[in-house]
C-alpha cells in the first residue's frame, strides 16, 4: 500500500471542489485550514502539498513553512502571479507550481473593457450623465477607435495573447513584448523587453500583464510615459509594482498621456490619499480582473486534481515555476 499523502489547502474558495475532485484517490486527504499563518502551520508539519494562493504566501507563512513543513514536497499556487514565492523563498527540494492561463480570458476582457472605456470616453459621458447634460459635438470630439490602432501587449503569455485574440477583432495591429524575440501568429512581431523602447512610441494602446520579476519591476517609469504619444492610453492588469505609480500620475496630470485603466496598483486596497481617485483621465478598477468566469474554479480544480495525479505517481508537475 502507498503511503499516505497530505494536502493542505488554504483558499477562499476551491478546497472543498479539490477534495471532491480527489475523493477517489487512494490515501490522499486534502485538509481544508483558514488562511491565517498559525492555522496552516498546526497543519503542516505532516503535509506533502500545500495549496494556495500567492497572496496569503506571506513572510510569516514562508517562516512557518521553512521551520515546519519538513515533508513537504510541492506548493502548488492557485494564482497566476508568484512573486511573493520569490521574495520569500521556499524550502530547498519544494516544486512550486501556479495555475497558468486559468485567469487570461476574463482578465484579457477586462483590459478590452478598460480600453474601450478610455478610447470612447465613457467615464466622461457618466459624468455628463450625473449633470444631465447632453454635448454631443464636445464629447464626440475627444472620441478615437481602435480600428487600425496599435495594441503594444507588454507582456505575451496567456493574458497577452488572450487580448491579442480580442484586439484582432476590432482590427487592430498587434506588437507582443515579452522576455525574449519570437515569432507568434498573432501578433505582426514580438520583441524582447529590453526593446521596449523601440516599439513604444508607435502604440496607441498598452496593455501590462508582464509577471513582476526583479527584471520587470517598475519597468514603466518616467522614460517610457515621455517616449508615448499624448493620445495613447495605458492598462496595467499585470502587477501594480511594474509602474512607477508616481511617474505616471505625473503624466496623467500634465496629460502627456490620454489615460489609463488600473486592476492593479504598488498598495492595495488603493490608499483614499492616492492622487488616482481624483484624475478624470483614470479608470479605477478594484483588483477584480480575473473574476466573473462561472468556469475558473473548475478549470483550477482540474488543475489541482491532474496535478495531484501527478504527485502521487511521482510523474513531472504541470506549470512548474523556476524561481532559484
Amino acid at each position: 500500500m502507498a503511503d499516505p499523502i497530505k494536502i493542505v489547502c488554504s483558499l477562499k474558495r476551491g478546497c472543498m471542489e479539490l477534495a471532491e475532485a480527489c475523493a477517489d484517490l487512494e490515501n490522499v486527504t486534502v485538509t481544508a485550514v483558514e488562511s491565517e499563518p498559525e492555522s496552516i502551520g498546526a497543519e503542516i508539519e505532516d503535509a506533502d502539498a500545500l495549496v494556495i494562493n500567492n497572496a496569503f504566501y506571506t513572510a510569516e507563512l514562508a517562516a512557518i513553512v521553512h521551520d515546519k513543513a519538513a515533508r513537504l514536497r510541492w506548493i502548488q499556487f492557485y494564482s497566476t502571479g508568484y512573486n511573493n514565492a520569490e521574495a520569500h523563498g521556499i524550502p530547498k527540494d519544494v516544486v512550486l507550481t501556479n495555475a497558468g492561463s486559468v485567469y487570461a480570458p476574463p482578465v484579457a476582457e477586462h483590459a478590452l473593457a478598460l480600453v474601450l472605456a478610455l478610447v470612447r470616453r465613457l467615464p466622461h459621458m457618466e459624468r455628463e450623465r450625473l449633470r444631465k447634460h447632453f454635448n454631443q459635438l464636445e464629447t464626440a470630439s475627444h472620441l478615437s477607435t481602435l480600428r487600425g490602432a496599435t495594441l503594444l501587449a507588454v507582456g505575451f503569455g496567456g493574458i497577452g495573447k488572450s487580448a491579442a485574440k480580442r484586439a484582432l477583432a476590432f482590427d487592430m495591429r498587434v506588437i507582443g513584448v515579452a522576455s525574449r524575440e519570437r515569432e507568434d501568429a498573432l501578433a505582426e512581431r514580438v520583441v524582447g523587453l529590453d526593446r521596449l523602447g523601440e516599439v513604444l512610441p508607435g502604440a496607441d494602446v498598452i496593455i501590462l500583464s508582464l509577471p513582476l520579476l526583479d527584471e520587470t519591476a517598475g519597468v514603466f517609469g518616467a522614460a517610457e510615459f515621455a517616449a508615448m504619444k499624448s493620445s495613447a492610453v495605458v492598462v496595467n492588469v499585470g502587477r501594480g509594482a511594474l509602474v512607477d505609480e508616481g511617474a505616471l500620475i505625473r503624466a496623467l496630470e500634465e496629460r502627456r498621456i490620454a489615460g489609463a485603466g488600473l486592476d492593479v496598483y504598488t498598495t492595495e486596497p488603493l490608499p483614499e490619499d492616492s492622487p488616482l481617485w481624483e484624475l478624470d483621465n483614470v479608470i479605477i478598477s478594484p483588483h477584480v480582473g480575473g473574476f466573473g468566469d462561472p468556469s475558473t474554479l473548475g478549470d483550477l480544480t482540474a488543475i489541482g486534481r491532474d496535478n495531484v495525479v501527478r504527485f502521487v505517481a511521482g510523474a513531472p508537475l504541470i506549470n512548474v515555476l523556476d524561481i532559484s
